[in-house]
């Protein structure tokens, strides 16, 4: 399996970066789970649109799924052929029917959910967070992938994402902005949960903090992602 990583911010991009999209390589799919802000353009630096085999929203809120709406018109121009699978909630109500059309194939996720597609396995897990949302686990050939969306809610995401060969967190904040409330885990606490899994890679970094700040807080050898970086497991 192999990761590409498009995008790694939230909830909005600095310059020269982009929110949360992540591209993986798996039992010949094509897979692209989220598409933040700057997300199409940085697939197309190596790969296609017309390719996709599968998309995967997590949640919908903008800085995940904001540019399924250009990928349509993409589509659009284009004179789409193939259908890729749309996995995703539809909660809210709303949102999920801005999103939904005809241009995909598309799969509703439930908290539980598994599928599998061309020797491809996936898994749903439901995450706390203002709106529905969902961690997922990506598995081929021996290999294992867990994204944990947005959440700050470690208790089920441990035994999720145990001994996942790549475990892909989110870091939003550092430990002097954590709050009772927070809706997503500090660097230091992603990585704590990183030690379930073989490999941590630290995503989804808020602009405000400078590279420096968030790594001074990286430990337990997890690590920062990278944008347009290719991570093979």
């Amino acid at each position: 399996m192999k990761l590409t990583v498009l995008g790694n911010y939230g909830p909005y991009p600095p310059a020269g970066g982009a929110c949360s999209s992540y591209f993986i390589e798996a039992g010949g799919l094509k897979i692209l789970i989220d598409m933040g802000s700057g997300s199409l353009a940085e697939l197309q630096k190596k790969h296609s649109l017309f390719d996709l085999d599968v998309i995967i929203l997590t949640h919908l809120h903008f800085d995940h799924m904001g540019e399924i709406q250009l990928l349509k018109y993409a589509y659009s121009s284009a004179g789409q052929v193939k259908k890729p699978l749309l996995m995703m909630p539809d909660s809210p109500q709303d949102m999920y029917s801005q999103v939904a059309d005809k241009r995909f194939e598309i799969h509703i996720v439930k908290d539980g959910m598994k599928c599998s597609l061309s020797g491809v396995n996936f898994d749903f897990m439901e995450v706390p967070h203002p709106f529905m949302c969902y961690a997922v686990s990506i598995a081929h050939g021996g290999s294992r992938l867990v994204f944990s969306a947005d959440t700050s809610d470690s208790s089920a995401l441990i035994r999720f994402a145990e001994n996942a060969d790549l475990f892909l967190i989110d870091a939003c904040l550092l430990e002097r902005d954590k709050k009772k409330a927070s809706l997503h885990f500090t660097v230091k606490e992603a990585c704590e949960l990183g030690r379930a899994a073989k490999r941590t890679l630290l995503t989804h970094f808020s602009p405000r903090y400078s590279k420096d700040e968030i790594a001074s807080e990286v430990c337990f050898g997890a690590e920062l992602s990278e944008k347009g970086r290719e991570y093979k497991f």
